[in-house]
Parts: C-alpha cells; sequence; structure tokens
C-alpha cells in the first residue's frame, strides 16, 4: 500500500537477513577450519573482532538460539576443498639448511645442503572422521611433494677433495592431524594435537659427473634429509593452523549489524560437540539495541531446547522462534518499529488515499470538523512483536498504536489515537537455493480508542478499515517476494536443494554445497 516499509516488512525483512547471517556465518567457520588462511585472509584481514560483550543472563543457563550442525557427507566435502587450499598454503615450502659430518668408509666428509625448496604439495589422497566427544582427525594416506636443493661436500683430512651441485628429490609421505576445538571469547578456537607428517620414501636425483659417487653420498644423506622435511611439514602445519586460523577466526565478526542500530550476537555459547556422525555449533542468536543494551525479558524471550538429531545432508541448522523474538524486541525498544505515514507516501493506484474525505465513512467526526483535510498516520509499536513458530508455519502479532493528525490552514492538529494488534501466519518455500516467504491472511484484533478530540469513535467501522489496509499491505508484500530471495555464497559457495522444515518452537534447514574454485 505505501512507499515507505510496514511495520510488518520491517519484522519480515529483518527476520530474512537474520536468517541469511546465521547461514553465512556458520559456512564461513567450517571454512576457514579446513581450508586454513588460504582463503580467510582474503575475506577477513587479520585483526581482532572488537565488541562489547554480549548480554547473557545470569540466573539461568543460556540456551543456544541456533545450532548448526555437520555431518560426515558435509565434512567429507570439505575435507577435499580444504586440503586442497592448505596445500597451496604450504607451496614453495623452505626447508631450513642442513650441515653435518658423515662417514664414507674409509673417509669422514663435512656437508651442506642447502635452498631446499618444496613445490606441488599434493594431500588430496585422504579421509576426515569425526572423534566423538573430541574434535576431528585428518590422515592423508597418500600425499607427495617435489623440489629441489643446493649441495656442497669436502672430504676431512690433509687433501680437501670437495663437489657442488644441485639436485632434485621426490616425496611420497603420509600425514595425521588431529584437531580439538574450542569456545574461546565467544570464537572458535582450535588445537592441532602434534600432528605427524611422515616421509615414507624419498628419492634424489644429481645430475652430474660422477654422479654414481655423488648419489652414493647423497644416499647416506637421505636419513637427515628425511627427518628435517619431516620436521619443518610438521612446524608448518601447526604454525599455519594454530597460529594464522586462530587469529583468522578471531577476526571474524560475531556482532552482526542487521540495520543499525541493531546488533545479532552469532558468537558460540560453548565448546562444539562431536557425536558418532555430526560436528555441531552452539551459537547465541541473541539480538539487542547497541545503544540500549537491554536483556529480552523471559516472558518475550522464551528459551528452546533445540534437538541434537541429524541428517545426511552436509549441514543442518536449528533456528528456534527465541531468535526472532529477541530481534523483535531489539526493534522494538530502538524504536524501529514506527513510521510517519502521509498523504503523498500512498500511491496513486491505491484505492484508499489519506484524507479526511476517505476516511468519511469510518470516521464521520472527523470529516465533520475537518473536512477534506490530509490526515498523517503516527504508526508505533506498543509492545514488542511476538514469532511463534509451529509445524504448520510461523505465526507473526504485531501490536500498534496509531495517531491520528490533520493538516490544517493553521497547523498540524491532534485527533485520536488507537491501539491493537495485527496478527495473521506466515510461510517459508524453499527452491534450490531460493527461499520464497509468504504471509497469509493478517486480520487486526482487539482495537480500542485510547484517546479522541471528537467524542466517541466507533471502533467496529475503524477496525474495517485497518482490516482493508492490512490486506492491501500483505499482498503488496507477497508480490515483493514472489521471486524469492537467494541465499548467500561464501567466496563460490553454492547451497544446494535447501529443505526447510517447521516444528513447535523452531525451524531447521538442512542443505547441500558445491564449491566453485575462483579461476
Amino acid at each position: 500500500m505505501l512507499n515507505q516499509p510496514t511495520e510488518l516488512q520491517v519484522a519480515v525483512c529483518l527476520q530474512i537477513q537474520i536468517f541469511r547471517k546465521t547461514m553465512k556465518f556458520n559456512c564461513i567457520v567450517l571454512f576457514v577450519v579446513l581450508a586454513a588462511a588460504a582463503v580467510a585472509e582474503q575475506a577477513y584481514p587479520a585483526r581482532l573482532c572488537v565488541s562489547h560483550k554480549p548480554i547473557r543472563p545470569l540466573s539461568r543457563t543460556a540456551l543456544p538460539g541456533f545450532s548448526t550442525a555437520f555431518s560426515q557427507n558435509g565434512l567429507d566435502y570439505f575435507r577435499g576443498v580444504g586440503l586442497q587450499l592448505l596445500s597451496e598454503k604450504l607451496n614453495h615450502l623452505k626447508v631450513p639448511d642442513i650441515t653435518g659430518v658423515a662417514k664414507v668408509w674409509p673417509a669422514k666428509f663435512n656437508y651442506n645442503v642447502s635452498s631446499i625448496h618444496l613445490e606441488d604439495v599434493d594431500l588430496s589422497s585422504s579421509t576426515i572422521e569425526i572423534v566423538p566427544g573430541v574434535g576431528l582427525s585428518i590422515t592423508v594416506t597418500k600425499g607427495s611433494t617435489k623440489g629441489d636443493f643446493n649441495w656442497h661436500w669436502q672430504q676431512q683430512g690433509i687433501i680437501h677433495p670437495h663437489g657442488t651441485g644441485t639436485a632434485n628429490l621426490t616425496v611420497a609421505l603420509s600425514a595425521n592431524m588431529k584437531f580439538t576445538f574450542a569456545a574461546v571469547n565467544d570464537h572458535l578456537q582450535l588445537d592441532a594435537v602434534d600432528p605427524t607428517v611422515t616421509i615414507d620414501t624419498l628419492q634424489v636425483h644429481v645430475n652430474s659427473k660422477n654422479s654414481w659417487f655423488y648419489n652414493f653420498l647423497i644416499e647416506v644423506l637421505t636419513p637427515v634429509l628425511k627427518n628435517n622435511i619431516a620436521n619443518q611439514l610438521n612446524k608448518a602445519i601447526q604454525t599455519t593452523i594454530e597460529s594464522k586460523l586462530n587469529e583468522l577466526l578471531l577476526s571474524v565478526p560475531i556482532r552482526q549489524t542487521i540495520r543499525s542500530p541493531l546488533i545479532f550476537d552469532i558468537g558460540l555459547l560453548r565448546d562444539p560437540q562431536f557425536s558418532a556422525d555430526s560436528f555441531r555449533l552452539y551459537e547465541s542468536g541473541e539480538s539487542y539495541d547497541s545503544s540500549n543494551v537491554t536483556e529480552c525479558p523471559d516472558q518475550v524471550c522464551v528459551q528452546r531446547v533445540l534437538p541434537d538429531t541429524t541428517t545426511q545432508r552436509m549441514a543442518q541448522v536449528y533456528v528456534s522462534d527465541y531468535v526472532a523474538n529477541s530481534m523483535g524486541y531489539a526493534a522494538y525498544l530502538s524504536g524501529m518499529i514506527a513510521a510517519q505515514v502521509t498523504p503523498d507516501m500512498v500511491p496513486s493506484t491505491s484505492p484508499f488515499k489519506l484524507d479526511t474525505g476517505s476516511l468519511k465513512a469510518v470516521l464521520p467526526p472527523l470529516y465533520e470538523k475537518y473536512p477534506n483535510s490530509p490526515v498523517i498516520l503516527n504508526i508505533s509499536a506498543s509492545r514488542p512483536p511476538a514469532v511463534t513458530f509451529n509445524s504448520t508455519g510461523v505465526t507473526v502479532t504485531v501490536f500498534l498504536k496509531i495517531d491520528f493528525y490533520v493538516e490544517t490552514s493553521s497547523g498540524r492538529v491532534y485527533a485520536l489515537s488507537v491501539q491493537g494488534d495485527i496478527s495473521g501466519p506466515a510461510t517459508v518455500l524453499t527452491n534450490n537455493s531460493i527461499v520464497y516467504p509468504k504471509l497469509g491472511k493478517f486480520l487486526p484484533q482487539d482495537w480500542v480508542v485510547l484517546e479522541s478530540s471528537m467524542g466517541d469513535i466507533n471502533i467496529a467501522k475503524l477496525t474495517g478499515a485497518i482490516k482493508f489496509i492490512v490486506s492491501y499491505a500483505v499482498n503488496t508484500l507477497n508480490i515483493k517476494y514472489a521471486s524469492g530471495v537467494s541465499l548467500p555464497t561464501v567466496d563460490g559457495l553454492e547451497f544446494v536443494n535447501p529443505t526447510l522444515n517447521l516444528s513447535e518452537g523452531f525451524l531447521s534447514l538442512e542443505v547441500d554445497f558445491v564449491f566453485h574454485p575462483s579461476s
């Protein structure tokens, strides 16, 4: 009906934005955990997340507003993508120079191996397993790398024969990496528990004159080379994961601005849970006005116990109606559920005009006192909106107060105030990566006249007009979202065939992924 968003539009749009932020955050978390620093450095510059501490109830245990579970299937997919990017991060790895003394009967040789470079690290042949109660274990069964180095030798003694050259090496390796996870300052942090890289075979080839002798000498050095390369890979993996990755995870902004000044808290409430078939994160889902931080009362924001059941889909998100009601309460406190509606905001196609002539049938005293005069409506929330999830859909109730003003030749004058609520159902359908929200029949209920400068008002007639206006607004909103809302992607990450299910007090989204690497 109106060009400016109605309170109902604001409420619905905020819930859509919450859901998009929730899915995007959890995919980013999983992606950076398995892809290490290779992608995350570009997505989030390394700086600590600076925000005030989240509001958490002191008198009770805070339950998560939403939780996200990644199944074995989801982990298997990200394992391949993540290790590929970790391999790229380890490419061009430099191994410290090696010096020592070797004995090749009957002589001793001083040796120096320098400028050791590794490239084309391949960790693709691997498996990932959930370790119940602990974390994740990634095993590389047939890894490989190759490289080159410079070498120099000199015989000890009175005469000092020596030699210098280059060599190529080929490495077959295996590795095991175990990770434990914890919620630290509301962010996900992890530890790499003694990553072990084993050099299964190492082949070195020297191209030069007398290569038979040099290859023989290198053979003596092979155990030293294997040990040094394995140690360097261990250190590189540990450093990349624990140092760089944890710093990046701390930089993920867990206080998301949905619409200023509203803040959506997606921080972790507790350590992740690892069961036999899933890896689950527990997030706050609380919202607040950043300029008036206030805890949502229990009777407005009822906390729900979310289920821990899992699916064979790659990921599953449970969202309780606590998330929606907390956002509604914060929007109410901030004054966002308010608008001033003037005649020029009503589209020319609308059958309803905002003047005393159009309101003559429902507000005769207003027309009699101010004939053919423009009307201004100040609309505000009289209390926080209420959202309930159930198996048949979503019920939304918005509680409003409307103040009527009339524009006269001598200025704007107050006419009357009414108060009541508008309530109705909403459904959400999905098709691939598109979400289609739709509002049902919303009806005004319990409307009363709070104050009037014109004597008695027939509230029944006015309620009928409000019903007509709400119906027009709902139809306009449904047309606006008829094409759906796209679920977000994360650096080439596409959601495939999402399935949305509603239950008493919560909804769940099950989804698969496809990753499209940038060229």
